[in-house]
């Protein structure tokens, strides 16, 4: 009953690399072994070999360029320096220098090394030179036949162990915490398989679980007559058949262009994830079912339960409520004719404290009026007295100036007067004096 699924196969891209005489890899090789190999023979060669290949394409602009579309996606290669890389030659005083080096790591990395074996070990007698298959040419070693070496080594320890691969998914090309690229985490799925994984799960039988849980799940959406006959039948196996044989017909579960939905093995039942998901809903949708009845009674109990202690505290309260309602009504009226007297007691308070206050305020006002109309008449005689004193001044200072214009008059007229004299003297003698 099991149905053949297509797995993803990227072998055509692995033979266009690593193909014995035509891959990409065996190429370069050969280019860097020719004389005069240059990294355009390499590029139209290439070209020549695989054009019309699913996996290769060229760039008409730029005639050293070639492109190998890879599982993960199209990569452009530049063959300019191709054949440098791939000879990664050094030279023999240095591979002399550092094979006799006196640091037993950095010899013993060059003598174990095979393609510098030819020179660190030379031929003693006539001895056949390392490196050199028998009636052969000496192996040249190569990046690229390095790599396959390796790869081809690390191939056959991995198949003679179990591996159990861990894919790694950065979240951000950043290293950041905190941050996730979503992009570039589809982009790493979609590039490591793990997207065809989850297809080829999904198409195959993607759900498992065994004999036993699969009768505990789903025999609850059996009818109750296919339970009772098949819940005394001891083969696991056989039981877990009969309840899904039981269960296509009265759920209708579809059937898959290839094989069946479901088949049971010898320790576990296989499903397809659409009648998996068949299952698996009318199952969620019967325990939903049972659970908002069970959920309803016991909603109705605590609701009963819920009721009847309320009735009882009810009761209690009216009892209490009108008790209380009793006393408050006797308290109130008492309260009435208590605050009646208070009342009148305060508004006398009040009358007598608003007399007090507006006798208070008036004598205030009368003394303030009476300091005003005081200070008015103190300001008014003030301002009299200044003004006679004033007056006083100005007309003293009139007198003192006419007393000061007649003096310098006086003293004037005085001068004038002695001037005169003094002439008609002068006169006088001048006249006697002539006269003698």
């Amino acid at each position: 009953p099991w149905d053949p699924l297509d797995f993803p196969d990227n072998q055509d891209a692995v033979d266009i690399l690593q193909a014995k005489t035509t891959g990409v890899f065996a190429i370069l090789d050969e280019e860097c072994v020719v004389p005069q190999g240059s990294d355009q023979g390499f590029n139209n060669k290439l070209i020549k070999q695989h054009k019309g290949h699913r996996r290769f394409d060229e760039i008409r602009t730029k005639p050293t360029w070639f492109v190998i579309k890879h599982f993960a996606g199209p990569v452009n290669y530049c063959t300019d320096g191709f054949l440098d890389k791939n000879k990664d030659q050094l030279s023999n005083d240095i591979i002399e220098c550092l094979g006799g080096s006196s640091n037993s790591f950095v010899q013993k990395l060059f003598q174990n090394d095979k393609k510098f074996a030819d020179v660190l070990q030379k031929p003693e007698g006539g001895g056949q030179e390392p490196g050199k298959a028998p009636g052969g040419k000496k192996k040249k070693y190569t990046v690229s036949s390095e790599f396959k070496d390796q790869l081809s080594s690390l191939m056959d320890i991995v198949d003679l162990t179990e591996p159990h691969f861990i894919r790694c998914i950065k979240p951000n090309p950043q290293n950041e915490p905190d941050r996730y690229d979503r992009k570039g985490v589809t982009e790493q799925l979609r590039y490591g398989g793990v997207l065809q994984v989850v297809q080829v799960s999904r198409a195959g039988y993607p759900v498992r679980i065994n004999h036993q849980e699969c009768w505990d799940d789903y025999k609850v959406i059996a009818t109750p007559q296919a339970v009772a006959g098949l819940k005394h039948v001891d083969d696991k196996k056989l039981r877990a058949q009969k309840l899904l044989e039981h269960l296509s017909t009265e759920l209708s579960l579809p059937n898959p262009a290839h094989g069946l939905s479901w088949a049971v093995g010898k320790t576990m039942v296989f499903f397809k994830l659409a009648a998996f998901e068949r299952l698996k809903f009318s199952r969620l949708e019967l325990l939903i079912k049972s659970t908002t009845l069970v959920q309803a009674h016991w909603r109705r109990n605590l609701k009963m339960k819920a009721y009847k202690a309320a009735l009882k505290h009810v009761r209690r309260a009216e009892a209490v409520i009108r008790l209380k309602q009793a006393r408050l009504d006797l308290q109130r009226r008492r309260q009435q004719g208590a605050a009646t007297k208070i009342q009148a007691f305060a508004r006398r308070n009040s009358a007598l404290r608003k007399y007090k206050a507006i006798y208070t305020k008036v004598v205030k006002i009368q003394a303030w009026r009476r300091g005003i109309l005081g200070r008015k008449h103190a300001k008014e005689y003030k301002l009299y007295v200044s003004a006679r004193k004033i007056q006083r001044q100005w007309r003293r200072y009139q007198d003192q100036k006419i007393y000061t214009i007649l003096k310098k008059a006086i003293y004037v007229a005085q001068e004038r007067l002695r001037l005169s004299v003094a002439k008609k003297q002068m006169q006088k003698l001048k006249k006697e004096a002539k006269e003698v």
